[in-house]
């Protein structure tokens, strides 16, 4: 039917899906789908002691006395990662304010019912801004001269099955050397969209627009009720512009509050991009419920699944209204938005 959304159908319903933008095939079961019930997943706790112990809201205490930046008028602060995972830059990211007392009550937030749109609009907007600065840095520069490509990787984790290690909301952001780099092409991103929409499972817009922002289930999901938002005119997280970033804002609200409906409490949130300079893929936030631990058979490279892409556009589908929510990030002020937070 398809020519790049691939389905091999096995014994005992099984599909394994797999298409040019995933490198792991998914494995989705529809015996298991069909069996799901409510998710009800803990709510994650502080258990280092609160804001007063807590490092992001007294960076003087991090182990060796890291520099620390402010960005954004002073509402956001970031530092190195004491244990990078990539060569490079690699930066922790999250909201501040000088105020000490404003801080710890307000800033110091960590519970998936607490991440707001001030969250992501602020600390994805800093990632911007950094992403934008690095190549022509020290660090930049080093990395430009290696022989493979290098691309910028940013992302929330967000609950314990998410990788949260630090009760406190942060993204962290960074760069990696691309060992195996995916060139997808023009033409082969058109055609992949064309079945996409065929396929139903572009949710926004829904027609041919001149929007370049879609919101679309992955044909090969990481994770139940995973979701995307793609940029099809950008292709570096540098690149987005501050319009662009409110309307993912709102979009990710959205998403956000569905899960939390569902009782969904850990995620991943995590922006993909063509390696520096390059326009082999387009800009990716991909939105990934945890609600399975890693296990065996995802160790051995595929993602095992039990929410079908048709039923995650039906989840979707049937609770929001995506032209709504478009039409309302065009008002958005988030300074207001930081302002009321911080000064209730």
């Amino acid at each position: 039917m398809y020519r790049l959304l691939k389905k091999n159908e096995l014994p005992l319903d099984i599909e394994i899906h797999t298409d040019p933008l995933s490198v792991v095939p998914a494995a989705l079961s529809k015996r298991r789908a069909f069996k799901r019930n409510r998710i009800k997943q803990e709510e994650s706790q502080d258990n280092k002691g609160g804001a007063s112990k807590c490092l992001f809201c007294n960076p003087e205490e991090l182990e060796g006395n890291p520099e620390i930046a402010l960005h954004l008028d002073n509402k956001v602060m970031s530092f190195p990662n004491a244990a990078p995972f990539l060569p490079g830059d690699q930066r922790v990211i999250c909201l501040w304010n000088e105020d000490t007392d404003k801080r710890y009550a307000h800033a110091h937030k960590f519970k998936f019912a607490d991440f707001g749109i001030e969250e992501f609009y602020y600390l994805t907007s800093a990632a911007v801004q950094l992403a934008k600065e690095f190549p022509n840095t020290p660090s930049g520069q080093t990395l430009q001269n290696e022989p493979s490509p290098i691309q910028c990787i940013a992302g929330f984790n967000i609950g314990k099955l998410a990788g949260q290690s630090i009760p406190h909301f942060h993204i962290q952001y960074g760069w990696q050397v691309v060992l195996n780099p995916q060139n997808i092409g023009s033409e082969l991103l058109d055609l992949y969209y064309r079945e996409m929409r065929e396929a139903s499972l572009i949710l926004y817009p829904l027609n041919d627009s001149n929007d370049e922002m879609f919101v679309l289930v992955p044909w090969t999901p990481k994770g139940q009720y995973h979701i995307e938002i793609h940029l099809r005119n950008r292709y570096q997280l540098g690149d987005l512009e501050p319009s662009e970033i409110s309307k993912i804002s709102y979009f990710a609200q959205e998403i956000i509050s569905l899960y939390r409906n569902a009782g969904i409490q850990n995620m991943n949130i995590l922006f993909t991009s063509s390696p520096l300079g390059k326009q082999w893929q387009p800009l990716c936030v991909q939105f990934i419920p945890r609600v399975n631990m890693t296990a065996l058979y995802e160790m051995i490279g595929v993602n095992v699944v039990d929410t079908t892409p048709e039923m995650i556009a039906s989840f979707f589908d049937s609770s929001i209204r995506w032209s709504d929510v478009a039409k309302k990030a065009e008002k958005f002020n988030a300074s207001d938005l930081y302002q009321s937070r911080f000064e209730p």
